[in-house]
Protein backbone atom coordinates (compact mmCIF):
# COMPACT_ATOMS: atom_id res chain seq x y z
CA UNK A 1 0.00 0.00 0.00
CA UNK A 2 2.80 2.34 1.02
CA UNK A 3 4.57 1.59 -2.25
CA UNK A 4 1.47 2.53 -4.25
CA UNK A 5 1.17 5.84 -2.39
CA UNK A 6 4.83 6.65 -3.01
CA UNK A 7 4.43 5.75 -6.69
CA UNK A 8 1.38 8.02 -6.98
CA UNK A 9 3.26 10.91 -5.39
CA UNK A 10 6.19 10.35 -7.74
CA UNK A 11 3.91 10.45 -10.77
CA UNK A 12 2.18 13.62 -9.53
CA UNK A 13 5.50 15.41 -8.97
CA UNK A 14 6.74 14.32 -12.39
CA UNK A 15 3.56 15.60 -14.06
CA UNK A 16 3.83 18.92 -12.22
CA UNK A 17 7.44 19.32 -13.32
CA UNK A 18 6.46 18.57 -16.92
CA UNK A 19 3.70 21.19 -16.76
CA UNK A 20 6.19 23.80 -15.53
CA UNK A 21 8.53 23.01 -18.43
CA UNK A 22 5.71 23.26 -20.95
CA UNK A 23 4.36 26.47 -19.37
CA UNK A 24 7.33 28.74 -18.70
CA UNK A 25 6.82 31.65 -16.34
CA UNK A 26 6.01 34.85 -18.26
CA UNK A 27 7.29 38.05 -16.71
CA UNK A 28 5.79 41.42 -17.54
CA UNK A 29 8.00 43.51 -19.80
CA UNK A 30 8.23 47.27 -19.15
CA UNK A 31 5.78 49.07 -21.39
CA UNK A 32 7.47 51.10 -24.08
CA UNK A 33 6.57 54.78 -24.30
CA UNK A 34 6.43 57.09 -27.28
CA UNK A 35 9.19 59.66 -27.69
CA UNK A 36 9.07 62.42 -30.27
CA UNK A 37 11.86 62.01 -32.84
CA UNK A 38 10.85 64.46 -35.60
CA UNK A 39 8.77 67.59 -36.05
CA UNK A 40 8.19 68.54 -39.68
CA UNK A 41 6.95 72.12 -40.08
CA UNK A 42 5.66 73.51 -43.37
CA UNK A 43 5.20 77.28 -43.52
CA UNK A 44 4.39 78.53 -46.99
CA UNK A 45 7.02 77.10 -49.35
CA UNK A 46 9.50 76.40 -46.55
CA UNK A 47 9.78 72.98 -44.87
CA UNK A 48 11.82 72.62 -41.68
CA UNK A 49 12.54 69.36 -39.86
CA UNK A 50 13.69 69.14 -36.26
CA UNK A 51 15.29 65.87 -35.09
CA UNK A 52 15.36 64.68 -31.48
CA UNK A 53 17.90 62.11 -30.22
CA UNK A 54 17.85 60.16 -26.93
CA UNK A 55 20.45 58.21 -24.95
CA UNK A 56 20.11 54.71 -23.47
CA UNK A 57 18.42 56.22 -20.40
CA UNK A 58 15.71 57.75 -22.63
CA UNK A 59 16.97 61.26 -21.95
CA UNK A 60 16.84 63.86 -24.71
CA UNK A 61 20.46 64.61 -25.60
CA UNK A 62 20.22 66.58 -28.84
CA UNK A 63 17.83 68.66 -30.91
CA UNK A 64 18.84 69.57 -34.46
CA UNK A 65 17.17 71.92 -36.95
CA UNK A 66 19.12 72.63 -40.13
CA UNK A 67 22.52 74.00 -39.08
CA UNK A 68 21.44 74.61 -35.50
CA UNK A 69 22.06 71.99 -32.81
CA UNK A 70 21.18 71.96 -29.12
CA UNK A 71 22.99 69.45 -26.90
CA UNK A 72 21.78 68.53 -23.41
CA UNK A 73 24.40 67.42 -20.87
CA UNK A 74 23.30 65.65 -17.67
CA UNK A 75 24.90 65.05 -14.31
CA UNK A 76 23.07 62.14 -12.70
CA UNK A 77 19.41 63.08 -12.41
CA UNK A 78 19.99 66.76 -13.16
CA UNK A 79 20.51 68.69 -16.36
CA UNK A 80 23.98 70.18 -15.98
CA UNK A 81 24.33 72.38 -19.07
CA UNK A 82 22.98 73.07 -22.55
CA UNK A 83 25.19 73.75 -25.57
CA UNK A 84 23.96 75.70 -28.61
CA UNK A 85 25.81 75.37 -31.91
CA UNK A 86 24.98 77.31 -35.06
CA UNK A 87 26.81 76.86 -38.35
CA UNK A 88 27.16 79.55 -40.99
CA UNK A 89 29.37 78.49 -43.87
CA UNK A 90 32.65 77.33 -42.33
CA UNK A 91 32.02 79.15 -39.05
CA UNK A 92 30.27 77.72 -36.00
CA UNK A 93 29.05 79.96 -33.20
CA UNK A 94 28.76 78.47 -29.72
CA UNK A 95 26.95 79.43 -26.54
CA UNK A 96 25.99 77.58 -23.38
CA UNK A 97 23.55 77.63 -20.49
CA UNK A 98 25.05 76.48 -17.19
CA UNK A 99 22.61 75.54 -14.44
CA UNK A 100 23.27 75.81 -10.71
CA UNK A 101 21.03 73.97 -8.24
CA UNK A 102 20.04 74.19 -4.59
CA UNK A 103 17.65 71.72 -2.95
CA UNK A 104 16.93 70.16 -6.34
CA UNK A 105 15.83 73.43 -7.99
CA UNK A 106 17.73 75.62 -10.44
CA UNK A 107 18.63 78.86 -8.67
CA UNK A 108 20.80 80.45 -11.35
CA UNK A 109 21.32 80.01 -15.08
CA UNK A 110 24.41 81.55 -16.63
CA UNK A 111 24.36 82.10 -20.38
CA UNK A 112 27.77 82.36 -22.07
CA UNK A 113 28.78 83.31 -25.61
CA UNK A 114 32.15 82.10 -26.92
CA UNK A 115 34.57 83.40 -29.53
CA UNK A 116 36.37 81.21 -32.05
CA UNK A 117 39.29 80.62 -29.66
CA UNK A 118 36.94 79.38 -26.93
CA UNK A 119 37.10 82.46 -24.71
CA UNK A 120 33.89 83.91 -23.22
CA UNK A 121 32.88 87.13 -24.97
CA UNK A 122 29.57 87.81 -23.23
CA UNK A 123 27.91 86.47 -20.12
CA UNK A 124 24.53 87.01 -18.48
CA UNK A 125 22.71 85.43 -15.55
CA UNK A 126 19.11 84.62 -14.69
CA UNK A 127 17.77 84.06 -11.20
CA UNK A 128 14.63 82.13 -10.27
CA UNK A 129 11.98 82.00 -7.55
CA UNK A 130 9.59 79.12 -6.80
CA UNK A 131 6.35 78.32 -5.01
CA UNK A 132 5.79 74.67 -4.05
CA UNK A 133 8.42 73.61 -6.55
CA UNK A 134 6.92 75.51 -9.51
CA UNK A 135 8.79 78.35 -11.16
CA UNK A 136 6.93 81.60 -10.48
CA UNK A 137 9.47 84.31 -11.22
CA UNK A 138 12.58 85.00 -13.31
CA UNK A 139 14.76 88.03 -12.72
CA UNK A 140 17.53 89.42 -14.92
CA UNK A 141 19.19 92.80 -14.26
CA UNK A 142 16.05 94.10 -12.57
CA UNK A 143 13.68 92.80 -15.24
CA UNK A 144 11.04 90.42 -13.89
CA UNK A 145 8.97 87.73 -15.60
CA UNK A 146 6.08 85.99 -13.80
CA UNK A 147 4.58 82.54 -14.50
CA UNK A 148 1.04 81.31 -13.73
CA UNK A 149 -0.45 77.82 -13.94
CA UNK A 150 -3.71 75.94 -14.26
CA UNK A 151 -3.14 72.42 -12.99
CA UNK A 152 -0.03 71.01 -14.70
CA UNK A 153 -0.18 73.49 -17.58
CA UNK A 154 1.44 76.90 -17.87
CA UNK A 155 -1.39 79.39 -18.43
CA UNK A 156 0.31 82.80 -18.51
CA UNK A 157 3.68 84.53 -18.80
CA UNK A 158 3.71 88.16 -17.68
CA UNK A 159 6.60 90.44 -18.58
CA UNK A 160 6.94 94.21 -18.44
CA UNK A 161 6.95 94.34 -22.26
CA UNK A 162 4.51 91.55 -23.16
CA UNK A 163 1.95 89.01 -21.92
CA UNK A 164 1.47 85.47 -23.23
CA UNK A 165 -1.54 83.30 -22.40
CA UNK A 166 -2.15 79.65 -23.30
CA UNK A 167 -5.12 77.30 -23.60
CA UNK A 168 -4.79 73.51 -23.89
CA UNK A 169 -6.48 70.33 -25.10
CA UNK A 170 -7.03 67.31 -22.85
CA UNK A 171 -4.70 64.94 -24.75
CA UNK A 172 -1.10 63.83 -24.19
CA UNK A 173 1.62 66.37 -24.78
CA UNK A 174 3.93 65.24 -27.58
CA UNK A 175 6.82 65.79 -25.15
CA UNK A 176 5.03 63.96 -22.32
CA UNK A 177 7.75 61.37 -21.74
CA UNK A 178 10.74 63.68 -21.48
CA UNK A 179 12.74 63.06 -18.27
CA UNK A 180 12.00 65.11 -15.18
CA UNK A 181 15.56 66.44 -15.34
CA UNK A 182 14.58 68.37 -18.47
CA UNK A 183 10.94 69.11 -17.66
CA UNK A 184 11.98 70.69 -14.37
CA UNK A 185 14.02 73.33 -16.20
CA UNK A 186 11.84 73.74 -19.30
CA UNK A 187 10.78 77.31 -18.53
CA UNK A 188 14.27 78.32 -17.48
CA UNK A 189 15.37 77.23 -20.97
CA UNK A 190 12.35 78.89 -22.63
CA UNK A 191 11.03 75.48 -23.72
CA UNK A 192 7.36 76.08 -22.91
CA UNK A 193 6.05 73.02 -24.74
CA UNK A 194 8.33 70.70 -22.75
CA UNK A 195 6.68 71.56 -19.46
CA UNK A 196 2.92 71.10 -19.70
CA UNK A 197 0.90 67.87 -19.62
CA UNK A 198 -1.27 68.81 -22.60
CA UNK A 199 -0.94 70.51 -26.00
CA UNK A 200 -1.37 74.24 -26.60
CA UNK A 201 -4.55 75.01 -28.57
CA UNK A 202 -4.56 78.82 -28.35
CA UNK A 203 -1.53 81.04 -27.82
CA UNK A 204 -2.26 84.72 -27.28
CA UNK A 205 0.46 87.35 -27.49
CA UNK A 206 -0.39 90.86 -26.31
CA UNK A 207 1.36 92.24 -29.41
CA UNK A 208 -0.07 89.74 -31.92
CA UNK A 209 -3.41 88.17 -32.77
CA UNK A 210 -4.12 84.73 -31.21
CA UNK A 211 -2.73 81.66 -32.94
CA UNK A 212 -4.98 78.58 -32.92
CA UNK A 213 -3.74 74.97 -33.10
CA UNK A 214 -5.90 72.13 -34.42
CA UNK A 215 -4.60 68.59 -33.83
CA UNK A 216 -4.95 65.06 -35.17
CA UNK A 217 -4.35 62.26 -32.67
CA UNK A 218 -3.42 58.59 -32.73
CA UNK A 219 -5.21 55.84 -30.80
CA UNK A 220 -2.97 56.45 -27.75
CA UNK A 221 -3.94 60.10 -27.53
CA UNK A 222 -0.68 61.57 -28.86
CA UNK A 223 -0.88 64.27 -31.54
CA UNK A 224 0.31 63.13 -34.96
CA UNK A 225 -0.09 66.49 -36.65
CA UNK A 226 -1.32 70.03 -36.15
CA UNK A 227 -2.15 73.21 -38.03
CA UNK A 228 -1.41 76.66 -36.63
CA UNK A 229 -3.71 79.32 -38.06
CA UNK A 230 -3.90 83.12 -37.84
CA UNK A 231 -6.85 85.02 -39.27
CA UNK A 232 -4.97 88.03 -40.62
CA UNK A 233 -1.25 87.15 -40.36
CA UNK A 234 -1.71 84.15 -42.62
CA UNK A 235 1.97 84.11 -43.57
CA UNK A 236 2.54 82.59 -40.11
CA UNK A 237 0.18 79.66 -40.75
CA UNK A 238 2.08 76.40 -40.28
CA UNK A 239 1.35 72.69 -40.70
CA UNK A 240 3.13 70.25 -38.37
CA UNK A 241 3.74 66.51 -38.56
CA UNK A 242 4.94 64.64 -35.45
CA UNK A 243 6.94 61.39 -35.68
CA UNK A 244 7.50 59.11 -32.66
CA UNK A 245 9.57 56.11 -31.68
CA UNK A 246 8.80 53.65 -28.89
CA UNK A 247 11.63 53.36 -26.34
Amino acid sequence: MKAKILLSLFVAVAMLAACKKNNPVITDQPKKLKYLTQVIAVQGAVTTTTYYTYDDNKRLISEKTGDNTTNYIYNGNELFSVEYLSKSGTNTSRSTDELYYADGLVQTLTHKFYSGDGSVTLQSALGFAYNNGKLTETHNDGHLTYYYYEGNNLSKIQHEQYNLTFSYDDRKNKFLNLPAALKNVALQLNKIEYLSSNNITVETDSSLEPGTYTYNYDSDGYPTGATLNYKTNTYLNTKYTYVYKEL
